[in-house]
This record gives C-alpha cells, structure tokens and sequence, in this order.
C-alpha cells in the first residue's frame, strides 16, 4: 500500500465517524482540511526530494575523484 492509498482509507474512516452528527459543514470542513493536509504533504514530499537531489549534486561536486590523492 501506498501512501495516497492509506490516505484514502483514512479519509474514509473519518468521513464514516463524522456522518452520523449530521452536521453538513463540518463534514464539509473536515473534507476541506483532508484535501489541504494532501496538498501541503504533496509539496512537502517535492521540496525534500529537491533538496535531496540538490545536496547530491553538491556532494558528487566536492568528493576527490578515486585515486586521487587529497591534500591536508
């Protein structure tokens, strides 16, 4: 399982706990919050796979090639 799937199941869980209160805009806020948690974690996930890219780049820079001897 993925994580867009376990998010789905949880959506659903929570969307299961809420409908008997039987209040539309809280389930619509609730929704609201699921979809904007998704987004942001979305982002999240993008920016540190970025970052990571990046300090690879920057580290294959700076690394002596094999064999080379390094200076102190």
């Amino acid at each position: 399982m993925d994580v867009a799937e376990l998010e789905a199941i949880n959506q659903r869980l929570h969307d299961l706990l809420a409908q008997p209160c039987g209040m539309p805009r809280l389930l619509a806020t609730l929704g609201d919050l699921h979809k904007a948690c998704s987004l942001l974690a979305g982002h999240i996930m993008a920016a540190g796979e970025a970052l990571a890219e990046a300090l690879r780049g920057t580290q294959k820079e700076k690394a002596p090639a094999r064999g080379a001897q390094v200076q102190a």
